[in-house]
């Protein structure tokens, strides 16, 4: 169970690079000083919905098609990070903000606009590279299924990933339109 740990990891810093992880561990510690019950609460629930649920589960790494059924349960775990950074974000403008009101500081008046800014944008540049936009294994899998299939063909598959992914390929990027989907689990 323990190899899922060193997957997860490696999948959320592809998801949002190191330095938002990084960032999302200081804005933890900013939200802990304000917020204790808060940060317990929001760590609380990544590591169940995240590392302790795969290690529990266990699921099996053996195939790219089990580890893209895998990845799918990454996304829980992965919506605590934007919020962790968010709240750790406006904890630190409101900090700035009670030292500028105590000291009547301009300059810290305007560094909070830099830094928000300054991160948002290292959050941009730092993200956005790393998400290409089709990186997931069944989307590939699912593409050169349908991409070898005849004109008016019907394709069997079982299974909610690959029947999503070949209606949202029909569907959405309209490859191969002239294909059927059939799922015996739809009946």
């Amino acid at each position: 169970p323990m190899d899922q740990l060193p997957f997860f990891f490696s999948h959320l810093v592809s998801d949002f690079s190191a330095l938002i992880i990084l960032f999302s561990v200081i804005s933890l510690f900013i939200i802990y000083k304000a917020y204790k019950n808060l940060s317990i609460f929001l760590t609380t629930l990544f590591l169940f919905t995240g590392p302790i649920f795969l290690v529990y589960a266990n699921f099996s790494l053996d195939s790219p098609f089990s580890q893209a059924t895998v990845a799918r349960f990454y996304m829980l775990p992965s919506l605590t990070i934007p919020i962790v950074l968010s709240l750790g974000i406006i904890l630190l403008i409101q900090k700035i903000d009670k030292l500028s009101e105590s000291q009547a500081n301009e300059y810290l008046k305007t560094s909070k606009v830099i830094l928000v800014f300054v991160l948002i944008g290292l959050m941009l540049q730092q993200s956005l590279p790393n998400m290409p936009k089709h990186s997931d294994l069944t989307y590939q899998f699912v593409k050169t299924a349908i991409e070898s299939t005849e004109p008016d063909a019907m394709i069997l598959v079982t299974g909610d990933i690959p029947t999503m992914g070949a209606q949202y390929l029909l569907s959405v990027e309209g490859a191969k339109k002239q294909r059927t989907i059939f799922s015996p689990g739809q009946l």
